[in-house]
């Protein structure tokens, strides 16, 4: 079993840091939405099949780090070698097993070397999770994102949420802070209310993308409240973006 309360306090300290790679995890659906909140709490893109054969389906190989993969689901058959091996074969990335059962899958399956496979014993420790995945070459931890971002003379505190501009304080709520955080880690970019929705909101509050633009218009005046050029650019029918409009 893997514990909530040890898997709340890997939450709290995950979204301080961006990890690289995208994981595909086979998992029955009891362990998916756990293990689901540990990996992306940490950082990771996950995606998500609930058998060998679907994983096809779901995700081109060639887009994915690493596989992670519960033995269950291939114990569950007569012979696993036979029915899964060509499928499991095919995978180019790393593969890590959950469950202590399949020690000795590296060779049973005839897939790759011990350095592109690991097996994972259950129950499982969201630490020691997180330290097999970081174990793997392409799935080295990434540096923290900056603390402080800077533009056009907005400074904006990532640890302290504090915004100034020119030398002034300025006075945002929790949302707006989000807003600008987002749109100042790529100034330029233009962001859809979509992709905005997804940064600033819950994953689990229905909001409509309109949304967005009543927001983003408080945010403007509360950046100019004190003077200064506009810095959010609307751009039609596509989104905003962090820009000095000409």
């Amino acid at each position: 079993m893997i514990f909530q309360k040890e898997a709340i306090a890997l939450a709290n300290v995950g979204g301080m840091f961006q990890s690289a790679g995208r994981l595909l995890v086979i998992v029955r659906d009891d362990l998916l939405l756990l293990l689901q909140h540990i990996l992306e709490s940490d950082g990771y893109k996950t995606v998500a099949a609930m058998t060998v054969e679907g994983a096809r389906d779901v995700v081109a190989p060639e887009t994915i780090d690493l596989i992670i993969l519960d033995e269950t689901l291939l114990a569950a058959a007569d012979d696993p070698t036979t029915c899964y091996c060509e499928h499991i074969r095919q995978w180019v990335a790393p593969l890590l097993i959950l469950g202590a059962d399949w020690r000795a899958a590296p060779h049973a399956l005839h897939i790759g070397t011990r350095q592109n496979i690991a097996v994972m014993p259950k129950p499982i420790s969201p630490q020691e999770l997180l330290r097999q995945v970081r174990a793997f070459p392409r799935m080295k931890r990434a540096e923290a994102p900056p603390v402080t971002l800077a533009f056009a003379g907005v400074e904006l505190n990532a640890r302290t949420q504090r915004i100034y501009r020119d030398g002034r304080c300025v006075e945002v709520t929790p949302l707006e802070f989000k807003l600008l955080h987002h749109l100042m880690q790529s100034p330029g970019q233009v962001f859809s209310r979509e992709a905005i929705l997804k940064a600033a909101w819950p994953s689990d509050v229905f909001v409509e993308p309109r949304t967005v633009d009543v927001h983003m218009s408080k945010l403007r005046k509360s950046l100019c409240e004190h003077g200064g050029p506009n810095l959010i650019r609307t751009v039609r029918a596509r989104g905003y973006a962090l820009d000095l409009e000409d």
